[in-house]
């Protein structure tokens, strides 16, 4: 059986010699979901990240470090069991909309039976729910 692990994310970090510790963190939030696991929990540290994340992996828990520290554009959940905890979400707009995609919103849902948790978070457009499958 394994253990759920932590990763940090760091503005200052690398994705490409990073191991997503805490001493040696990666520089994106999706390079954190992209090797995280069901059950894992991502700590994003203070800072602006200009990015669109596209969760895919169930189970996964993503915190900002200190409450609204972390800022990001948007979330696109796919996956059940997510949690996003305590960012700034404010930057998203059509203008620059990930996945060529009209929507608003600032965590996108798009799974059907879904146990999505949006807590403490600072929301611009807000939370857009669709179902596509």
């Amino acid at each position: 059986i394994s253990q759920a692990a932590t990763y940090y994310i760091a503005t200052t970090g690398s994705d490409s010699t990073g191991t997503g510790a805490s001493g040696n963190p990666w520089k994106t939030i999706q390079k954190g979901e992209d090797n995280a696991a069901n059950g894992d929990t991502i700590v994003v540290l203070d800072g602006q990240y200009d990015e669109a994340v596209s969760v895919a992996t169930a189970g996964l828990t993503f915190i900002s470090s200190n409450l609204y520290g972390a800022q990001t554009k948007v979330f696109r959940v796919q996956a059940t069991n997510t949690t996003i905890k305590g960012f700034t979400l404010n930057r998203f707009s059509d203008a620059n909309r990930p996945w060529g995609q009209s929507w608003g919103g600032n965590i996108r849902v798009e799974i059907a039976s879904h146990n999505m948790s949006a807590i403490s978070n600072l929301f611009g457009p807000g939370l857009y729910v669709a179902t596509t499958n």
